[in-house]
């Protein structure tokens, strides 16, 4: 598990306390390369991020 993993699942979760409405800034924060996505995905069931899991899951 990276920091930057880690610093990317807490600017998610950040998002998420405060906005309501995040399509497109969901769209964008998952748009990368595959491994990232799966380390997003690893780091967000670690840190019991279901939503974010959900995220990195829907775009791999």
């Amino acid at each position: 598990m990276s920091s930057k993993m880690l610093d990317m699942a807490v600017e998610y979760y950040k998002k998420r306390i405060k906005h309501s409405e995040l399509v497109y800034w969901d769209a964008l924060f998952v748009d990368g390369d595959p491994q990232t996505l799966l380390d997003i995905a690893t780091i967000a069931c670690y840190m019991k991020i279901v939503s974010l899991e959900e995220l990195a899951w829907s775009k791999v």
